[in-house]
């Protein structure tokens, strides 16, 4: 365990994001010392969550967890880090149904899916929209209303989502 503290302490002295790809190796080399260290896989995640890498960065959550799963510090992370995660998608997702709309304008699931990614993405004049927009291809079908009235209710308590926040 001493080399693996040694790598550590090292991470620690560093000078901000410039450093995280620095730190990030230090961590690695820390944990290929002492592959059952919590702290080492822990240290590497948040390192890993600064560049972005939030796919990354729950593996080692896992794997710290695996080895200590009493560390509150680390399910709260690694939630942190899952919820990321989810907002890249629904961001990828609103791209992949832009696509979609753009290729067929009356593809309403389209329009309500966008426009569910778009609530969750705290969108609300967006989602609102495209709520509108697949009503007005499928008038007589309710999820389009629903989803229309969900992100309504929400303005006038200018509501953000705690996924917004991050």
């Amino acid at each position: 365990m001493n080399r693996a503290f040694g790598f550590i302490e090292k991470s620690g002295k560093g000078n901000g994001k410039a450093d995280q790809k620095g730190v990030l190796a230090d961590y690695t080399r820390a944990i290929e010392h002492e592959p059952e260290s919590p702290v080492a896989y822990f240290n590497r995640a948040l390192a890993k969550a600064g560049l972005g890498d939030h796919k990354g960065a729950v593996k080692d959550f896992d794997k710290s967890l695996e080895i200590n799963s009493e560390s509150a510090g680390t399910y709260y992370r690694r939630g942190i880090s899952k919820i990321s995660l989810e907002i890249e998608m629904y961001r990828e997702a609103v791209s992949h149904f832009d696509n979609a709309v753009r290729l067929g304008q009356e593809f309403a699931e389209a329009y309500l899916s966008r426009g569910l990614a778009r609530h969750y993405l705290d969108d609300i004049k967006g989602s609102i929209n495209d709520f509108d927009s697949f009503v007005k291809n499928k008038p007589d079908s309710y999820p389009g209303y629903l989803g229309r009235g969900f992100s309504i209710i929400l303005i006038p308590f200018g509501f953000k989502s705690y996924l917004g926040k991050i």
